[in-house]
């Protein structure tokens, strides 16, 4: 697929992934609406979540699609783990429908020490969600040739079931479980799967975290006994894999960031990217309007 093709068909295949979630989007949207509502009502930002960097935490996310999937079980029971995945792509996905923002990046070769910074460099992102273009970076995902990756921030806020992480707050920011960069990939055959992450709470450079993160998933299959060494042979390898392209999708995504103040066009005219949309007052009340078309966006 080239490009331009990834780029026309992407909302489409937003459109098909979340068909189902119809109530969800509008509970969502009337939960955001909400938040904005007492954000403008009291003059303080909206509790619990970083108002500006995320759409919707995925606790909301999570209960109110759990809601409308098993309305006759309690949520955090039966199905939780496989519901807890869907939300945090869902999350992303729409979060993506409101700004429908694609940057293609054309630099193919990436220098791995440009994430020695600090893993709360990622905590400020200049949208909710950000999709780029990976058509054409040399990359594989899962066997699978990957066109797209969104960026999104995946925050929980503070529950009794993840207060242990009240010291988790990043740069004045509530404290939350799980705080992370979250992304989700679009494989060559349609299919959206979980990306790489990065825990923004980390005390230290994206690089060492990338590096805990695998070693210590190598060490507890080591130490498995239940595992044979075929088995753990191919989970070592399958997670030096993903180390690869994690740091390549995230040394992507850190160029992105660095030069949003330099983005152009198709025809090379500089564009600046659009805000998060804001609610608006209209005769049938608050409604909070997503882009109407998708800006497309190119850095060097």
């Amino acid at each position: 697929m080239e490009a331009h093709e990834f780029d026309q068909k992407l909302p489409a295949l937003i459109l098909e992934y979340a068909a189902f979630t119809e109530g969800l989007k509008s509970s969502v949207t009337a939960a955001r609406i909400g938040a904005t509502s007492l954000k403008n009502a009291s003059g303080k930002p909206a509790p619990k979540w970083p108002y500006d960097q995320v759409y919707m935490c995925i606790n909301g996310v999570f209960y109110m699609n759990y809601r409308l999937k098993y309305p006759q079980l309690e949520p955090y029971m039966e199905h939780a783990t496989e519901e807890y995945y869907e939300a945090e792509q869902l999350c992303a996905v729409l979060a993506w429908e409101k700004l429908r923002s694609i940057y293609h990046v054309e630099k193919t070769q990436w220098d791995e020490s440009q994430l020695d910074v600090p893993a709360t460099a990622f905590a400020h992102m200049p949208q909710w969600a950000m999709c780029i273009n990976i058509t054409n970076q040399d990359m594989i995902w899962d066997d699978k040739k990957p066109y797209g990756i969104i960026f999104h921030r995946s925050f929980g806020i503070m529950t009794p079931e993840n207060s242990d992480a009240a010291d988790s707050a990043v740069d004045g920011e509530p404290a939350g479980a799980p705080n992370n960069l979250s992304s989700v990939i679009i494989l060559e055959d349609g299919t959206f799967v979980q990306g790489p992450f990065v825990d923004l709470t980390f005390k230290g450079t994206v690089n060492e975290f990338l590096e805990q993160f695998t070693k210590g998933i190598i060490i507890e299959c080591s130490d498995a006994e239940s595992c044979s060494d075929k088995d753990k042979a191919t989970v070592i390898e399958s997670l030096q894999s993903y180390d690869k392209m994690a740091r390549r999708a995230l040394c992507i995504y850190l160029h992105l960031l660095n030069n949003m103040g330099s983005l152009v066009d198709a025809s090379g005219k500089s564009v600046k990217a659009p805000g998060n949309p804001q609610p608006t007052k209209t005769k049938k009340g608050m409604r909070l309007f997503g882009a109407d078309h998708t800006f497309c966006a190119w850095v060097k």
